[in-house]
């Protein structure tokens, strides 16, 4: 079979790629290949007849099954099973896999704790175990872009999750071989913390051992905006720098022979994807040279392609999740991009050759990036260029030799940490600087990922143009790219449609209006959270829901928010917002009080509107019908906004109480709206009989944390709402709530994220 390796992985991702998107027109494709090459000759029947079998197993290998919930109950029940993952120690808490015997399902256990003596001693890799407990669903997203934690631990083959509250609620005893691996790893890194200041453990541990909590979270996000994750993520770069190092060791400087040193090399590879945390790119590389050094010695000459293929395979075989961990695919799509365009590494500089090793790689991963995180940076290739050969030629040596320095002479630490302490803290001051002033990412929102095939299509075609040396084909394959980047920036654009969404912020309020065509981006308050001591301001609302959401919707500007009031849940994502997005223009009420709008640059112009105002933005009018008068109280100094969105005119009332709601009717008594945004997220002192019977609303909107502390949205609200026919949508039931219209909105619908 030699030589045919990257057919069957081929025959495998088509499989895989029409399961996982139901995109059964695949299989025609891949049947349509077949017959051609069977008419051709271009490959033997034999061949062609195990990549059908092949297609046909990985089918039913990955053929989706419903999740079992039988088993689950709703008071604590006893199960037995076995841990099978490494006991992860993280800060204040542990977690691992539990898998349990009778049923064969997964669990996600997570254990907080306070202080070190409370951390278990018998809860050890592949431990027999008694566990009492009820197993909980995962949450799942709630809100377009968000990250879906659920999907995200089925995809790993894992079903339930579980916190534990009480050691006692999982006995167990034993343990496997696995278990040493991993108490080694915890060894390495209680010396390297005791000998290293925390600055250079970090970086040492994060770098070769997979340990990458001690890092600045800061740091590591600009390393994610710049595609610069590869440095920290152990790949194939860090395994080929050690396995180089310890050639040159125990090879070089003559301390084995050859033949001995290569089997501390093969034993070392076997080892150490234990060592540093197991991700997907160590298991790739290792596996690799594995392989390689293995047909070597038995002087089998094997195709780099073919070794790639197998190990992919052996991968899948291995655990047939992997293959939707982002990790493993950027590893192994990254590994095929640069063997496949090896040639274009011959006869060039360094500088050349860094060049496009990253720029190959930043194309090979364009796609899946843009998929995942909506945006791209076009700088980052420049960065990489200068960033890679300081980690390979510099930090990973150094780190490399003060490692060894920690266990054979400790007193160097010192001296070593403080040189690394020198070298490294200017330079991730420099890449921070870079951050602040030059990231400007091209965000392109959510597109099909038929999109996807177009671009590899184009991408195979420039590669195999540029080994041919075809320069028209290079010129328009680089031009048709372009294209297909530009169009993915106009998407947003050319949609017709409009769209007012209420995000699931919790005990918050977020409102996002999408005019059509783009024409503008308005925000009508912008939610945000308090860490667990309800004092400390939490960006998780702006970096969990409202950042990916505008990410996914390709909006990199914001034209106008309105900030109803200045109470936390409503502006608390004012600052990230400022940061990270060009905001045209903010509007408050005179009566607006907090010190966030210091914040602003040159570049935001503040608004203030009063009672009875009107202002317009690209055709729409916002009416102000309150606050008439100072009230001296946060909630009823609310803004409320009379706006016509989409033929349709909505309130949206703030946190008001029942006696402004009072006023307002008072004042404006034919006042009628079709869409109430309910006040103070539906609390039983708003919304009152007489406003609901006057406003005469078609829909009513609540947002509304699930299972809140203040018992929103009250049942006499509800009740109130459903005895005169109103239609209630609520974000702690039903998720993210769109209206969708089109043609000046003679058309248009209501939508929830949720079902």
């Amino acid at each position: 079979m030699r030589g045919y390796w990257h057919l069957f992985a081929i025959a495998v991702i088509v499989t895989i790629i029409a399961i996982t998107f139901n995109s059964y027109f695949l299989y025609g494709l891949f049947l349509i290949w077949l017959y051609i090459l069977y008419r051709r000759h271009s490959l033997q029947n034999l061949t062609i007849m195990i990549m059908l079998a092949i297609s046909v197993f990985t089918s039913i290998y990955y053929l989706p099954k419903e999740v079992d919930t039988s088993w689950l109950k709703s008071s604590d029940q006893s199960y037995t099973g076995t841990i099978t993952s490494a006991v992860k120690r993280e800060n204040n808490y542990l977690s691992f896999i539990f898998n349990i015997k009778e049923n064969n399902n997964n669990i996600q256990l997570n254990y907080f704790f306070e202080n070190k003596s409370e951390q278990p001693t018998s809860w050890k890799t592949g431990a027999a175990c008694q566990l009492t407990a009820i197993p909980q669903t995962p949450s799942t997203s709630t809100n377009p872009g968000e990250f879906d934690y659920q999907s995200f631990l089925l995809q790993k083959g894992i079903s339930k999750q579980l916190t534990l509250t009480k050691i006692d609620n999982l006995q167990c005893e034993g343990a496997n071989v696995l278990d040493k691996f991993y108490r080694w790893q915890n060894k390495i890194v209680e010396r390297v913390n005791h000998y290293c200041s925390t600055f250079t453990s970090s970086w040492l541990l994060a770098l070769y051992f997979g340990v990458d909590t001690q890092l600045d979270e800061d740091i590591v996000d600009i390393f994610k905006r710049w595609n610069l994750s590869h440095l920290l993520a152990i790949s194939g770069l860090h395994v080929g720098l050690i396995t180089s190092f310890l050639y040159f060791i125990f090879i070089k400087m003559g301390f084995l022979s050859k033949e001995k040193g290569v089997y501390i090399i093969l034993l070392f590879l076997f080892i150490y994807p234990f060592l540093s945390g197991g991700a997907p790119s160590v298991w790739r590389s290792c596996l690799m040279g594995v392989l390689g050094i293995i047909l070597l010695q038995f002087r089998k000459k094997v195709s780099i392609i073919d070794i790639v293929s197998m190990v992919f395979l052996l991968c899948l075989v291995y655990n047939k999740y992997l293959i939707f961990q982002l990790g493993f695919q950027f590893s192994f799509l990254v590994t095929l991009g640069l063997v496949l365009s090896k040639k274009g590494f011959e006869h060039v500089t360094k500088v050349q050759l860094l060049f496009r090793i990253s720029l190959i790689s930043i194309l090979i991963l364009l796609p899946l990036q843009m998929m995942h995180f909506y945006y791209f940076n076009p700088l980052a290739i420049l960065l990489n260029v200068f960033l890679i050969p300081y980690f390979s030629i510099l930090v990973m040596p150094f780190l490399f030799f003060l490692l060894i320095i920690c266990f054979f002479y400790p007193s160097l630490t010192t001296f070593l940490d403080l040189i690394f302490q020198w070298m490294h803290a200017p330079m991730l001051r420099f890449i921070t600087w870079i951050d602040q002033h030059l990231f400007h990412p091209f965000v392109v929102g959510e597109f099909p990922y038929l999109y996807v095939w177009f671009y590899y299509i184009l991408l195979i075609g420039l590669f195999m143009a540029i080994e041919y040396k075809k320069m028209k084909q290079v010129f328009i394959s680089s031009l048709l790219l372009l294209c297909w980047i530009i169009w993915l920036e106009m998407r947003p654009y050319t949609n017709e449609n409009g769209i007012i969404t209420m995000l699931d912020v919790g005990q918050g309020d977020a409102m996002v209006i999408e005019l059509p065509y783009r024409k503008g981006v308005i925000m009508i308050d912008v939610a945000g959270t308090f860490e667990e001591d309800f004092q400390t301001p939490s960006d998780r609302i702006y970096k969990q829901v409202i950042q990916p959401f505008l990410y996914s919707k390709g909006i990199s500007q914001v034209d106008l928010i309105i900030l109803s009031h200045a109470d936390h849940d409503h502006i608390g994502s004012l600052t990230y917002l400022l940061k990270d997005f060009n905001i045209k223009h903010i509007v408050t009420s005179p009566y607006f009080d907090s010190p966030l709008l210091a914040e602003m640059s040159e570049e935001q112009q503040y608004h203030t509107v009063g009672y009875d105002d009107t202002f317009y933005y690209n055709g729409l009018s916002f009416q102000i019908i309150h606050p008439n008068n100072n009230y001296q109280d946060r909630n009823n100094n609310s803004l409320v906004v009379l706006a016509k969105l989409g033929q349709l005119k909505w309130l949206f009332t703030g946190d008001i109480s029942d006696q402004i709601e009072q006023q307002i009717i008072n004042i404006y008594p034919n006042l009628t709206v079709d869409v109430l945004k309910l006040a103070h997220h539906g609390s039983g002192d708003s919304t009152s009989e007489s406003f609901i019977r006057q406003l005469d609303p078609k829909v009513a909107m609540i947002s509304v944390g699930k299972d809140n502390r203040y018992g929103h949205p009250a049942d006499k609200v509800i009740e109130r709402l459903e005895s005169k026919g109103i239609i209630v949508f609520r974000t702690d039931q039903q998720g993210a709530i769109q209206y969708t219209y089109k043609d000046n909105g003679e058309r248009g619908t209501f939508s929830t994220f949720l079902p």
